[in-house]
């Protein structure tokens, strides 16, 4: 994590192949294991639209999350903009980046998010990411190494 708070920055060993990182982040029904019971929607295109929606109990969904896609290299990178919605300060725009690292043993998972110290609430933005992101861990963990 850096000092400045400007971007959240969380690196998870794993040994296991990028395939399973990959499949973790991209497919809806892993996603929904871990991201707050959303599964991520897209078509995968450079310039589409990303949608975390959650699935309720009468089969319909509530989209929480809006993003485009940026970046798509498969195995390697994934990066979206992502659009959120404050009540006390308006819209604002975070870039959300996943690139899998390959070492000589499995990957390492690097998230980043930002940049906060352009909003009006950038520290509670930080760390609310941050707070967010380490609470997903262990179940993004989970998600991948028992993907099969």
């Amino acid at each position: 994590m850096q000092n400045d708070k400007k971007w959240v920055c969380v690196e998870i060993p794993l040994q296991v192949t990028d395939i399973r990182v990959w499949a973790a982040l991209t497919d809806p029904k892993l996603t929904q294991r871990y991201m707050y019971n959303c599964q991520l929607h897209s078509s995968w295109e450079v310039g589409s639209d990303a949608i975390w929606k959650e699935e309720k109990s009468d089969g319909t969904f509530t989209i929480h999350v809006r993003a485009k896609v940026l970046e798509f290299t498969p195995h390697t990178k994934l990066r979206f903009l992502i659009f959120h919605e404050n009540k006390e300060f308006g819209a604002f725009e975070s870039e959300l980046k996943f690139t899998i690292l390959k070492q000589t043993s499995g990957v390492v998972l690097k998230i980043e998010q930002g940049d906060f110290s352009k909003l009006p609430n950038a520290i509670q933005s930080f760390d609310d990411c941050l707070t967010g992101w380490n609470y997903v861990t262990k179940d993004l963990i989970t998600s991948i190494e028992e993907f099969t």
